[in-house]
């Protein structure tokens, strides 16, 4: 999903609605627009799924991609539910827990067929890489053959060679009784979050939609850097080292494609910046 559409470039540049002549070249700014715009905040500004690890303590926790659409669940600490691991030595294993499965690596030969929507509680999952054979094996922990793996956190690949341990996991507990400021991307809890560093798992929908809920000004500032992109193409002022813009606009350097930003696409993209 784009944040704006090519009618948005048509109207700040006065072409028809219906002419279609450049709705390729437009839908080709406009993507590259985004991207920068992306690359500059620090985030995503789609409607996108995430999965957060937030530390906890006080009331308040802030998510990195506003406005929250929805939350699936908000969980802290974890719960061990199966242990995975390869018998081989002398060789390369790892575990990998997707949102759609597990991906196993065993001497760079990659087993992606463990997938959730298949083997949907932990007892089939175990059952499902016991059965790839070449030293993969799995076991449920303390009963929780029923869960569905569905809820299993996602990580990294971790190292299982030589029956070295890794666990398929969840939240210890979920949390609820919280308030949602959508817009803001704040979570409130009265009673608190719990202390601890990146103890929280936050799972929510955030960012915009459509092209009907972003803001005004960030539908201005993309349409116009795609508008500028635009003339300056139609122009084919390429080789110009730089121009100034009226009324105080500043200085726009030509130097390559990336660097031909406007000065209020910058100032704004930094005053949205995502701290590291």
């Amino acid at each position: 999903m784009a944040l704006i559409a090519a009618a948005d470039i048509k109207v700040e540049l006065g072409i028809a609605a219906d002419n279609t002549d450049n709705d390729t070249i437009f839908a080709a700014m406009i993507a590259g627009v985004e991207s920068i715009w992306a690359e500059m905040t620090r985030r995503t500004w789609e409607a996108t799924n995430f999965t957060e690890r937030i530390s906890g303590g006080g009331s308040v926790l802030c998510v990195s991609n506003p406005p929250i659409n929805s939350i699936t669940r908000i969980g802290f600490g974890r719960r061990q539910l199966a242990v995975i691991y390869n018998t081989a030595d002398e060789s390369t294993a790892n575990v990998k827990i997707a949102s759609t499965g597990l991906v196993l690596t065993l001497d760079g030969v990659t087993d992606s067929t463990v997938l959730f929507a298949t083997y949907k509680t932990i007892t089939t999952v175990v059952a499902a890489v016991n059965a790839l054979e070449s030293g993969w094996y799995a076991a449920v922990e303390n009963s929780y053959g029923d869960w569905k793996s569905s809820e299993l956190l996602t990580m990294f690949p971790q190292s299982c060679i030589d029956s070295n341990p890794v666990y398929l996991s969840v939240p210890h507990t979920y949390l609820d009784d919280y308030e949602v400021v959508e817009n803001e991307g704040r979570i409130y809890r009265p009673g608190g979050f719990p202390e601890g560093f990146k103890n929280l798992y936050v799972d929510y929908n955030g960012g915009y939609t459509d092209g009907t809920d972003v803001p005004g000004w960030l539908t201005k500032v993309l349409v116009r850097q795609c508008c500028h992109w635009y003339r300056q193409a139609k122009d084919q002022r390429w080789d110009m080292s730089s121009k100034s813009e009226p009324a105080g606009g500043g200085t726009v350097a030509f130097t390559k494609l990336q660097d031909n930003l406007l000065p209020d696409f910058v100032m704004v993209a930094k005053m949205h910046r995502r701290p590291m």
